[in-house]
């Protein structure tokens, strides 16, 4: 399992990707229409992510009930969120997807209890997240301690690796039922975003390709198809076997930092933030493999997705972490121009590059970077 922070701006999503100029009027809208008697919440939230920007909407909840409407060019993934006082954030919200038509979202408890119906692909979602609530419900206590942490300036590093190690059968598990679903839906447009969610926040290129092609012709031209077919592309152009794209980042001082002034190294492409306490987590097992592997030819470039307003935050983390390798940002946030060359949406990520400038790994962590490192610079061991 791999803990990874979700930039507000960008997301990894095919829904949440550029949406079509519609040669015509858009289709008929959606309405959302809330029936949660036992909620004790004032107002409910509506977030998602058109063309890279997040969208809000707001609407007053009387006695548990609540109306939104809207219109998209292609369905979009939302999340629905009903704070209220002394409930949990998961208990809040929930997932649903804004097409045109009219969905429910009806139930007696929780929102996040809630069942989401009206439209076609809320039914289907429905379903299939009837197929995966043992395997989630199971994740959901095993990520609890986690996320329950104290907003430290770092994490617990060995609380996430036990996390992970307990965490790891079933994330396969759910792996395993959505390629499951895909392969047995080849025709379903909704096998679309199950795919979005096998691919998750950090790139599976293989995987994410061969369960994309083994999709009927309709489907991989419908509108989120085509989108789909964006990310095929770049993903090819990031898969190990690949050349790493070129790219330079000015470092604190201004100074850039360039990929190509260290060809002939093993070079690792690190993408972090200074609030994204995964990667914080993740800094004292870097400092320590740097300092193992750097007499062998083994670099670090640290590329930060903070932006302009957290630069005093990104210089703050780079000494209270003790990074002394470079580290560059061009403080556009997840706009960042190095990430977006590499597809990145959500940090950590990181990609190894060999000394001819060619991807040889990505987003390898802990004890994976160590034994990949001491594979390749056998001198180390």
């Amino acid at each position: 399992m791999k803990f990874a922070c979700l930039g507000l701006a960008v997301t990894s999503s095919l829904l949440a990707g550029t949406q079509p100029k519609p040669k015509t009027a858009l289709p008929t809208g959606y309405i959302v229409t809330g029936n949660l008697p036992a909620s004790r919440a004032k107002m409910a939230y509506l977030r998602y992510i058109i063309n890279a920007k997040t969208q809000f909407d707001s609407a007053r909840v009387t006695n548990g009930h609540f109306q939104f409407k809207g219109r998209v060019a292609v369905p979009v993934k939302a999340r629905l969120t009903l704070p209220q006082a002394g409930t949990v954030a998961e208990a809040t919200a929930v997932t649903l997807y804004l097409e045109p038509g009219s969905i429910t979202v009806a139930g007696l408890g929780a929102v996040s209890g809630a069942t989401v119906s009206g439209t076609p692909l809320n039914r289907e979602n429905q379903q299939f997240r009837t197929q995966l609530k043992p395997v989630q419900d199971r994740l959901n206590g095993i990520y609890q301690p986690f996320y329950a942490q104290a907003n430290t300036e770092r994490p617990d590093t060995a609380l996430q690796h036990r996390v992970a190690v307990q965490a790891a059968p079933f994330l396969q598990q759910r792996q395993d039922l959505y390629a499951a679903y895909i392969k047995a839906h080849p025709t379903a447009i909704f096998s679309l975003l199950v795919l979005e969610e096998y691919d998750g926040l950090l790139p599976k290129p293989d995987g994410y390709v061969a369960l994309y092609e083994g999709l009927a012709p309709s489907v991989r031209n419908s509108a989120l198809g085509q989108l789909a077919q964006q990310k095929v592309e770049k993903l090819r152009q990031i898969g190990v076997g690949t050349p790493a794209p070129a790219f330079s980042q000015p470092d604190s001082t201004g100074k850039l930092v360039r990929l190509a002034d260290w060809r002939g190294h093993y070079v690792l492409v690190d993408f972090w933030a200074s609030w994204c306490k995964p990667c914080r987590a993740e800094n004292p097992h870097l400092v320590k493999t740097y300092a193992t592997y750097k007499a062998q030819g083994f670099m670090i470039l640290s590329i930060s997705v903070d932006n302009e307003k957290q630069r005093a935050a990104w210089l703050k983390a780079i000494r209270y972490d003790g990074l002394t390798w470079p580290q560059a940002s061009d403080l556009k946030g997840m706009h960042n121009e190095a990430a977006r060359s590499y597809g990145v949406v959500a940090v950590p990520q990181n990609f190894l590059i060999d000394p001819q400038g060619r991807i040889v790994a990505t987003n390898l962590t802990g004890e994976a970077l160590t034994k990949k490192l001491t594979e390749l610079l056998p001198a180390a061991k």
